[in-house]
This record gives C-alpha cells, sequence and structure tokens, in this order.
C-alpha cells in the first residue's frame, strides 16, 4: 500500500448552503512516510503557491500513490472534486474517521484532534498559536472554544502549515494505530464503499419544486402565525411568544387550574414536555401538537432547502453522512444526510391531527407535504423501493421463535394485528393498532412508557398494561431484548454486517440519585444498526447495477432514472434490496414494495 494522506483547509463550512463544499483555501499532503506539506493559496497572506500548482501537488500524488486517507473522507474527496476537479475513483479509500466510529461508537468525540489526544497522546499544540493570533487580531473573542476553527482561512498560510501538517501526522498515526482492527474488517469496508455511493448521490443531487416550495414555505408562516394568534386569545394573552415558556406556563396554570411539576432543585418545570404534558385534551393541545409539527417542517426542511435552492436554482446537492461525526448522523450508523430528507413526518398521523383541529375550530388546517416537494426532470422518473417490516422482520429474525415461524409461513404477516387478536383472546381488552404498533416498535427502540403514551394518546397506567398485556401475548420478545441485555454485560454485540457494539457508559441520574446504564438500547443498536447494514448493502448493490440514487430514507432508495430505465432499474433495487449478500444471512422472509412516480408523495 502506497498512502496519500490528505486534509483541505477551507472557508467556513457555515458561508456555504448545506450540500455545498466551501471552498479550500489551502492543502496539506503527504505520501507514505514523507514529510507533510502545506500548499496554500487562499489565506490572506503567506501563501506558496496558487491553485493550479496546488492541483499538480495533489495530481501527482494521487498518480503514484494507491490508497487515499483522510479524516472524513467525503468532505475532502467532496472538495477536491468540486474545486479541483479531480475525481478520486481509482484510489482505495479509508477513512479514520469511521475507523473511530468503529472502535467507539460512544466516543465523545469523532474529531481528529480530540481523538489523537485521547487515543495517542498527541496534544494539539499547534491549534494554539492559530487560535491566539485570531484572538490577536479580533477575528474571534477569546471565549470562542470550537467556533474559531472556522475562521483558520483568515490566518497567514505561513501559521496555518504547522497545523494543517499536524493533522496529517495525526491521521497517519491513527491511521496505522487502528488499520490492522478496522481495515479490513467487513462492516467498515461496506461503510467506506457506502460512502463512494454518499457522494455520488451529493453530485446527482435532488430536484425540488421551486414554485410548490415558496408556496409551502409562505403558507407554513402564515399557519404558524395565525395558531399563535389563536392560542394567544385562548390563553387570554395579548400576544404568544413560543419561546417565553414563564409566560406559557403562567397561562397554562391560570387556564386550567394546575401545578407545574417541579425540578430537583425545586423549580417550575416549563420545558416543552412538561408544559404540553400539563395541558389537557382539547383545542389548546391540539394546536400547540399543530405548530409543533409545522414548526418542525419549517426548522428542518421548508427553510433550509429554500436556502439551498437559492443558491442552486433547482437542485439540492445534500451531503451524506454514513456513520456518526461530531455534527451528524446516527450511532446506529443509519445513514444522515445535511440538509435533512430523514425523519419524515407520516402523513397518516398529520391527517388524523388536522382532523381534530377541524372539529375543535371552524377554520382549514392545513401541513405541508415534504415528500411533494421532490419531483423529477422532464424525460425522468423517480424510481423507489421500501422494505416492508424490515426492523419487525430482523427482530423475528434474531428471536427465532414464533415470529419468525409466523413470517416464514406467511411473508405478509402483520404482527400488529396478531397481537391485538391474541389481547383481545386472553383479555378481552381492544388493543387500538396505533397503541400496538409503538408497543412493538418501542420495545426495539429501548422507549420507556412516556414515548407510549405520547404517541398513543393514552394514561401512563393504560400504556403500563398494555404493554403488560402486549408481553404475554408475545413473551418471545421480551425474552429476546432481556437475552440481548445479558449478553451485552458479557461482550460486544455484533451486527447483521459485521459491525459491534458495547453499552453506552453509566451516567449519573439526578433524578433517581443513582448511576443508570443502558443495556436497555442494546436490541435498538442491535436491529437498527442491522437495518443500517442492509441499507448500505442494498445501496452499494444498487450502485453496481448502474441505478443513479439521489436518496435514501431509511428503508428507501430513490433513484431519478430515465423513463426508458424506470422499469429495469426498479426491478435492479429489488435484486439489490431482497437478494444482497446480507439478506442471506437472515432466515426469515425480506420483501420490498416498488414505486415509478413523477412527484415523490405519490408514490404508491
Amino acid at each position: 500500500m502506497k498512502a496519500l494522506f490528505l486534509d483541505f483547509e477551507t472557508e467556513p463550512i457555515s458561508d456555504v448552503p448545506d450540500g455545498q463544499f466551501p471552498k479550500p483555501v489551502g492543502m496539506a499532503i503527504a505520501l507514505g512516510g514523507r514529510k507533510p506539506k502545506y500548499h496554500a493559496w487562499g489565506h490572506p497572506t503567506g501563501n506558496n503557491c496558487d491553485l493550479h500548482r496546488a492541483r499538480v501537488a495533489l495530481s501527482t500524488g494521487m498518480f503514484e500513490a494507491d490508497t487515499l486517507v483522510c479524516h472524513n473522507i467525503g468532505f475532502d474527496a467532496g472538495v477536491a472534486l468540486q474545486h479541483m476537479d479531480l475525481p478520486l475513483n481509482h484510489l482505495a479509500w479509508h477513512d479514520t474517521q469511521v475507523m473511530a466510529f468503529h472502535e467507539d461508537p460512544h466516543s465523545p468525540s469523532l474529531a481528529l484532534k480530540p481523538l489523537a489526544e485521547r487515543h495517542l497522546g498527541i496534544a494539539p499544540d499547534e491549534a494554539e498559536a492559530v487560535r491566539e493570533w485570531l484572538i490577536e487580531h479580533k477575528i474571534v473573542r477569546r471565549n470562542a472554544t470550537r467556533a474559531w476553527g472556522a475562521h483558520i482561512c483568515e490566518a497567514p498560510g505561513t501559521l496555518v502549515a504547522p497545523y494543517a501538517c499536524g493533522d496529517i501526522l495525526r491521521t497517519r498515526a491513527l491511521f496505522k494505530h487502528w488499520y490492522l482492527r478496522h481495515g479490513r474488517s467487513e462492516g467498515y469496508l461496506r461503510d467506506i464503499k457506502a460512502t463512494r455511493v454518499g457522494l455520488k448521490m451529493t453530485q446527482r443531487g435532488v430536484l425540488i419544486d421551486l414554485v410548490q416550495l415558496a408556496f409551502d414555505t409562505a403558507r407554513a408562516e402564515q399557519e404558524v402565525e395565525s395558531a399563535h394568534q389563536r392560542l394567544a386569545k385562548l390563553f387570554g394573552m395579548p400576544s404568544y411568544d413560543p419561546e417565553d415558556k414563564e409566560a406559557k406556563a403562567d397561562a397554562i396554570e391560570r387556564l386550567f387550574g394546575v401545578d407545574l411539576p417541579l425540578t430537583a432543585t425545586g423549580r417550575r418545570q416549563v420545558n416543552k414536555d412538561a408544559l404540553f404534558d400539563a395541558v389537557p385534551p382539547g383545542e389548546v393541545k391540539a394546536l400547540l401538537r399543530y405548530t409543533s409539527a409545522i414548526n418542525y417542517d419549517l426548522k428542518n426542511y421548508l427553510r433550509p432547502w429554500a436556502r439551498a435552492m437559492a443558491i442552486t436554482g433547482g437542485r439540492i446537492h445534500p451531503n451524506w453522512s454514513v456513520t456518526r461525526s461530531d455534527d451528524s448522523g446516527a450511532r446506529t450508523g443509519r445513514l444522515a444526510s445535511s440538509p435533512n430528507f430523514q425523519n419524515l413526518r407520516g402523513e397518516e398521523g398529520t391527517q388524523v391531527m388536522v382532523a381534530d383541529l377541524q372539529k375543535m375550530h371552524q377554520r382549514e388546517y392545513w401541513t405541508p407535504a415534504i415528500r411533494g416537494l421532490v419531483v423529477a426532470p422532464g424525460g425522468h422518473t423517480l424510481v423507489g423501493r421500501d422494505w416492508s417490516q424490515i426492523e419487525l422482520r430482523l427482530t423475528a429474525h434474531y428471536e427465532d421463535g414464533p415470529m419468525a415461524q409466523h413470517y416464514r409461513d406467511d411473508p405478509d404477516w402483520d404482527l400488529h394485528a396478531w397481537v391485538m387478536e391474541r389481547v383481545m383472546t386472553l383479555f378481552g381488552v381492544t388493543l387500538m393498532r396505533r397503541v400496538a404498533k409503538n408497543i412493538g416498535f418501542g420495545s426495539i427502540y429501548g422507549a420507556g412508557i412516556d414515548p407510549i403514551v405520547k404517541q398513543s394518546r393514552i394514561t401512563h397506567e393504560e400504556a403500563a398494561a398494555f404493554k403488560r398485556m402486549y408481553f404475554e401475548a408475545l413473551p418471545s420478545l421480551k425474552e429476546l431484548m432481556d437475552e440481548v441485555q445479558y449478553e451485552a454485560k458479557v461482550r460486544p454485540i455484533k451486527t447483521l454486517g459485521g459491525r459491534f457494539y458495547i453499552a453506552e457508559p453509566p451516567r449519573w441520574n439526578h433524578a433517581l440519585g443513582r448511576n443508570m446504564d443502558f443495556y436497555y438500547k442494546m436490541l435498538n443498536y442491535l436491529i437498527q444498526g442491522s437495518a443500517a447494514d442492509l441499507m448500505k448493502e442494498a445501496m452499494i448493490d444498487a450502485d453496481d447495477y448502474g441505478v443513479p440514487l439521489v436518496l435514501s430514507v431509511h428503508d428507501e432508495p430513490v433513484s431519478e432514472s430515465s423513463i426508458a430505465d424506470a422499469a429495469d432499474h426498479l426491478e435492479a433495487l429489488r435484486v439489490a434490496m431482497e437478494h444482497n449478500d446480507l439478506i442471506e444471512r437472515i432466515t426469515v422472509p425480506i420483501t420490498s414494495d416498488g414505486y415509478i412516480t413523477n412527484r415523490w408523495s405519490e408514490a404508491k
């Protein structure tokens, strides 16, 4: 192996829209064990080359090397591709940030300098000189901690050189430290391949209906303002400010005659959950839920997408994370994107919420259909597939009992309906489907009673009783939960795709007055971690089959295909999702549903 180590210094990431890569001002590289060199061209002073010479230096290193090593390679490869027109696909890729995630998904930081200090004892000495210069020249304040790093581009290139070269030395040292343990492991290599696919998805981007986005954003803002006016009237307030928690708490206590719970120090709890829980069912609670839902869409989708579209004019180019980093991603290894294309609200819940409100207050209520903003260009169509109950099927695979047998006997078996019927038979009690779903998925996710109460809109007593009935109807699920927790106390658990997890370190819980452990989360890491492995495997296979993926939303990959290729790509996705190497390890049938549509919300 002849490795090229690369690290770009760039303009602030915050100055570019999500999904774009910031402009580089310098580049540190080292070939093999050679001394690193910093090529600076975009600093105010202290530059030693221009962009052309830096590009020549990088292309020369790429020609001599067979492997590229970075810390967060998706970022550096994206910068090289977007701003230097240098694709790095002919090289093998390695990423010390991904290695760090595989070493410890719960690491307090996956940033380069903290990792090097924690694992190798290398102190971040060079950083202090740059920080002091930025403080002295009043570019950052002395009390700035992490934020100052965004202004490295404003320091002289000669001052930044030791800092950037130090990062190359850290990357090389961490690579040597972890390569034998992770560099050839199945799970790590899958994550590196998925990173390549993610960068292709970033390049392609997602086409957004700009007119509909502008309309939905404006209407969402209007709906929130109208709902706030209605809340002010109901609360008897001159105006309603959702950020003024004390005023809202006063109004709730006055209007409903309740006393909010106290914190451990005796202060009134005014957090969002405490205030919401104190409101009885009715129009106020429905309006709080309504404004929360629309504000969520505004914050996570409409406003960020609008900002990105103001730059690009038609497409959003999300950056994709295949593992957790300090800024994005999940500990389970689920994909994440910036801007966000995950965690879209379900239409079913939205319709119920709007219908409830319209009964209480005679006016039209509305929520945006976020998926409806994603469209296909002329001559193309969106092609996607969605696994059917993949998390439940993975749970059945590990349970290897009644659940697994039911799926083997009937691949379309409905777990929730079956549990509802069993509860009625055993206890003569009607278990609503939404409650059965929330208990089932909550058990897999390691959720307690509170989320079931909130999602199902039932009391704590009802939730506890229904959960007991659920486990008596399906005791093998409780047995699996206990088994995974016990195993995690003895050894790391292993996901389907070969990644390992230990429990998070215990933390002191002030409310309980004791250390709290997190073994209850281990089934979630096993199931969602395995689902993440499956999605990455499917994406890699689909990419190998020539399917031009543009999105991956948990269990649903989406491509933007020509009309002529749509049917072939739909079949290629089916093969990638139902017959990849990891699927062959699962002992229950795995199925998926496909669609071809011009607008994402119309997928059937």
